[in-house]
């Protein structure tokens, strides 16, 4: 089984910024006002929402490709980071789509091929891998369609050779007896006895 991989990777977000504890606060075992402060500044800190948009991003991003894959495609598996705040963060992903052509059927790899490419470039932005796979589902059903014209080219020559193909022993013997009938036939016709015996009476 010939499987591509469409993936979506972002860039990394900006390094956090370190946040410091009252040093009494951490001895004591108190958190200091201000750390509390901090903990919840922490959700709106740039480096948090880089990577809610890149979790966010990835992951439309994928569902894309399950959405038009339409069973070529497997699961999603995505690659995080950890945030700041201790939350995993997809920044990558990718899904497998079987690519490979339908054996000795060139009409169903040619829907599937069609398939996979639009599975491909679901994504609003396909990335290069996606790009990549769309132009090899391409290939493939430029090789189904020459498998389809060969198949048809065939069966062409095959319903002419059988056109052409002289009629057994016993269709020919039909074919002779009937004529000797025709003849007969009309000759019984064009020469009735009655006007026979008038013709020899003159």
């Amino acid at each position: 089984m010939d499987t591509q991989a469409v993936s979506s990777t972002l860039p990394p977000p900006p390094p956090a910024q370190s946040t410091h504890q009252d040093r009494r606060g951490a001895a004591s075992g108190e958190v200091h006002p201000a750390a509390n402060q901090t903990a919840m500044d922490t959700e709106s800190t740039p480096q948090i929402q880089a990577l809610q948009k890149s979790d966010r991003e990835v992951r439309a991003h994928e569902n894309a490709h399950i959405a038009a894959g339409d069973g070529v495609q497997g699961g999603p598996s995505f690659q995080y980071t950890t945030g700041p705040d201790g939350r995993l963060y997809a920044i990558g992903g990718e899904v497998g789509i079987d690519a490979s052509p339908v054996p000795g059927d060139p009409e169903a790899t040619l829907r599937k091929t069609e398939t996979v490419r639009r599975a491909a470039l679901a994504p609003a932005q396909p990335a290069a891998q996606d790009r990549a796979v769309a132009v090899q589902a391409a290939m493939s059903a430029a090789a189904a369609r020459m498998e389809l014209m060969q198949q048809q080219a065939n069966a062409y020559r095959n319903n002419t050779a059988e056109t052409l193909t002289p009629p057994d022993n016993a269709s020919t013997r039909l074919l002779k007896e009937r004529r000797d009938v025709i003849p007969a036939r009309r000759s019984a016709i064009d020469f009735p006895l009655g006007k026979r015996e008038n013709l020899d009476s003159f």
